[in-house]
């Protein structure tokens, strides 16, 4: 988005991300910003293109507005959907069928309760139906309170949505609505994890019968920093939770963005902080159990590096697209960088070569391939790494406190798959003495490995 935020660049690429074709669309000067859905550019079934975003005014109004264009990134029609019920819209998701575009989206009443709505059109963009879904919650007077969805899918007759609800005192718990093809209200579930406020980022149907939840829910905070889990659910047709698999891993700013089913496997993207933004793949099959984990990040482990969304290539590869922001050659907000980054089907960009100006590591699971003794620890803690890959190698250990603060930070050189971080005074008198607590991260040319340890 350029010029004030009232011009929208459309780019293509080819696989090796060469820019092909790049066109533009601009907004009179009534327009106070254009915003953009991460779902909110999606293929037709004849193979043009459709976005999705928001226009906002100068007198606080705004509109979701469809634009439909070309391969070659001509404009061939746009739409409002504006149906006269209120004067804050906000889109959220695009779902794609054969003969219908159905847009997810919410609106503000004049109570500042905040509601969904389905708006359906045909191919053409003509509007067919809308309907207006309602929280069974009471209005809390003077606070935007209520739905804010996420994501839009269809799995039988019926369309699930999800996302986050939003209360006074930032209470805030995931959502599932079901409903008819008529965009008429079923049921509405809340879901939370043992009482943390928590967001259901994306759901994904297996079948005809149930469906993926990717919940992630704030699991401690200190200082500014918020430290997020994940658990991951599948429940039935009804809503009822059938299998849930929670993950112990705590990661500063955790969260998920997108979730996708590509052959009989769900792929996730997203981010997490350490030392910097770090963009995620995560792989799971149809038991929620892990096939794989990537961290991926461009440019240097201190710049932020975002995942949004994965598609699939026709080969199996896949493509992730994301921003990438440089924040110590370019320290302004503004200069952010579309990041395009394509792998193979197993997450790499190569056999066995992750390629140049990607960062590539696998983020092990809790123990797996690594063991840190003893913990408790005194005056050292002894590192063994059984992966055959990283017997010789050398690592660089960061320890970081509760507070996301980086607290010590050293290069360790294994042999055999051991090596010693010793823990000197200064770094006793930094962690605040006995009984600290805080997170070891090893960081070795394939792998990230991060592990809780206390500090007596």
């Amino acid at each position: 988005m350029q010029n004030n935020g009232r011009h929208i660049n459309y780019r293509s690429f080819d696989r090796n991300g060469q820019l092909l074709d790049s066109n533009g669309f601009v907004w009179d000067t009534t327009v106070f910003g254009i915003w953009l859905q991460k779902t909110g550019l999606q293929q037709l079934p004849d193979g043009r293109l459709l976005s999705l975003h928001d226009i906002t005014y100068q007198n606080a109004t705004s509109f979701t507005q469809l634009i439909k264009f070309n391969k070659n990134l001509d404009t061939l029609k746009s739409r409002f959907f504006n149906p006269g019920i209120g004067s804050i819209f906000y889109s959220f998701d695009l779902l794609i069928e054969d003969t219908a575009i159905t847009v997810l989206g919410h609106y503000a009443l004049p109570n500042q309760k905040i509601n969904l709505f389905l708006a359906r059109y045909d191919t053409a963009l003509n509007l067919q139906w809308y309907s207006t879904i309602a929280d069974f919650r009471p209005n809390v007077p003077n606070y935007y309170n209520g739905y804010y969805p996420y994501r839009l899918r269809r799995m039988g007759n019926n369309y699930y949505i999800a996302g986050r609800c939003l209360y006074p005192n930032q209470f805030v718990e995931g959502f599932l609505v079901k409903t008819d093809l008529q965009g008429n209200k079923i049921w509405d579930k809340r879901y939370k994890y043992n009482g943390n406020n928590g967001v259901d980022a994306d759901i994904v149907p297996l079948g005809n019968d149930s469906l993926f939840v990717a919940h992630f829910y704030l699991s401690s905070q200190q200082g500014t920093f918020a430290f997020g889990k994940t658990v991951f659910r599948i429940v039935d047709t009804a809503g009822v939770v059938i299998k849930e698999t929670p993950y112990p891993e705590e990661e500063a700013f955790f969260t998920l963005q997108n979730a996708e089913m590509f052959d009989d496997a769900i792929l996730l993207t997203g981010h997490f902080y350490q030392g910097g933004a770090k963009g995620l793949i995560w792989k799971l099959d149809k038991n929620l159990n892990t096939l794989w984990r990537r961290v991926y990040y461009y440019g240097d482990w201190e710049d932020e590096s975002y995942l949004y969304s994965i598609n699939q290539w026709s080969d199996g590869g896949l493509v992730g697209v994301g921003t990438y922001y440089d924040r110590y050659l370019n320290p302004n907000w503004e200069a952010l960088f579309l990041w395009l980054l394509s792998t193979d089907s197993t997450g790499c960009i190569g056999p066995g070569n992750c390629g140049s100006d990607i960062g590539f590591v696998e983020w092990a699971l809790p123990g797996q391939g690594i063991k840190v003794y003893p913990n408790p620890a005194t005056d050292y803690i002894n590192i063994e790494l059984s992966l055959p890959g990283l017997q010789n190698t050398t690592a660089t250990a960061t320890l970081y406190n509760l507070a996301g603060q980086e607290v010590l930070r050293q290069e360790v050189q294994f042999e055999n798959g051991q090596a010693k971080l010793d823990l000197t005074a200064q770094v006793s008198s930094a962690i605040g003495g006995k009984g600290w607590s805080g997170l070891l991260q090893l960081k070795t040319p394939t792998h990230v490995f991060v592990e809780k340890i206390v500090v007596q």
